[in-house]
């Protein structure tokens, strides 16, 4: 059963493992079973999972690119998406976070960010789609250094305001 509406991205990198000679089993960093349920449709990989495995397989330009384009394509059912939303939500209820939302924002804006750069590279795209991939990317880098702001200026707020700072604080 696919969780997947198209699972050409799982085929896709199915035939990238099987070039590179490699069982599920012997995938860098990857365990076996989520390498057969990405591979069988169930779920999408995240886009650093992708990319981790696209280096375990050594993979060519071509594959790169062609494995990039069906991750941006495989978007996942509306019912998988609101179960992922409900679950995570229903984790964090009770939590005190802290600056954790923004920094999550951030992070998801930096992983958004990074799709945008990486097809904005793709050779088949236009130079007026490039530009504007381009502006979306600057778009969540600019909502990542927001994120950043917000939480480190919470995280004093919390602090007490105190003049003093620790030697990682100046750091950040």
């Amino acid at each position: 059963m696919n969780d997947l509406p198209d699972n050409r991205l799982g085929e896709h990198l199915k035939r990238l493992r099987r070039k590179a000679g490699l069982s599920g089993y012997q995938v860098p960093g990857v365990d076996q079973s989520t390498v057969s349920r990405i591979e069988n449709g169930r779920i999408r990989p995240s886009h650093p999972l992708l990319i981790r495995m696209l280096d375990g397989y050594e993979a060519d330009r071509k594959g790169r690119e062609q494995a990039y384009l069906l991750w941006d394509q495989a978007a996942l059912p509306p019912e998988t998406r609101r179960r992922q939303v409900e679950g995570a939500r229903a984790a964090w209820e009770d939590v005190d976070l802290g600056p954790v939302p923004s920094l999550l924002a951030g992070a998801t804006a930096a992983e958004e960010a990074a799709c945008y750069l990486t097809r904005a590279q793709l050779p088949s795209v236009s130079l007026e789609r490039q530009i504007a991939l381009l502006d979306e990317a600057e778009g969540c880098l600019v909502q990542v250094l927001a994120a950043l702001h917000a939480a480190r200026t919470q995280l004093r707020s919390s602090s007490g305001a105190s003049g003093t700072q620790s030697e990682d604080d100046r750091l950040v």
